[in-house]
């Protein structure tokens, strides 16, 4: 009997363990060599804009209010292997930038654009370029193939939205990448993304 019980007592163990580290989902093989990502709600793709925020480091990401495929939308995602939940990398193939979320000091109203690192595009992996994904659900309930894309050090959910998304310059055709501030915020459809192959 306490054999049993000792046995049992270890399978709940595992399965908790398995609840806690697989928060994030596998999106495919360890590196997905090229893919696009588009936001389900206006079906635009996300793309590197090519614009400073403040210095020559850091280039806002944007998503493209346009048709067609935009230049800079072409990424590579990057399991993480000293992580044992699936985390990833996210760097544009065109310039070998990697994404991460913002500074604080960068924010306007409750969110926090996303940028790429510019002068050390094949160097930094800083704690601010790690992202995990969720798989997204639609209004019934049901998944629907896209995802919701986490900068895992902030815990802050990515979102296309086109309010308090302004590009840095005046009538460009693309608003400016970025983190829902707020805490575990109302996930919408602006949230979700999907990752689609080259």
């Amino acid at each position: 009997m306490l054999q049993c019980c000792v046995k049992y007592l270890g399978l709940l163990a595992i399965a908790l363990l398995n609840l806690v580290t697989c928060r994030y989902m596998e999106i495919g093989s360890p590196v997905l060599d090229c893919v696009r990502i588009r936001n389900l709600e206006h079906r635009s793709m996300v793309f590197g804009t090519g614009y400073f925020h403040t210095d020559d480091n850091q280039r806002y990401m944007g998503t493209w209010d346009r048709d067609g495929t935009p230049f800079n939308s072409a990424f590579k995602i990057e399991r993480i292997s000293k992580y044992q939940e699936p985390l990833y990398f996210i760097r544009m193939i065109n310039t070998q930038e990697y994404l991460f979320g913002g500074p604080f000091t960068t924010t306007a109203g409750s969110r926090i654009p996303v940028f790429t690192y510019h002068k050390y595009a094949n160097k930094t992996r800083d704690p601010e370029g790690i992202f995990g994904f969720e798989k997204a659900k639609d209004k019934r309930g049901a998944y629907n193939g896209a995802y919701y894309i986490k900068a895992v050090n902030f815990e802050y959910y990515v979102i296309g939205s086109r309010s308090d998304a302004n590009p840095p310059v005046d009538g460009e055709s693309f608003h400016v990448l970025q983190m829902d501030r707020k805490y575990q915020p109302e996930l919408t459809s602006e949230h979700q993304f999907y990752i689609e192959q080259c």
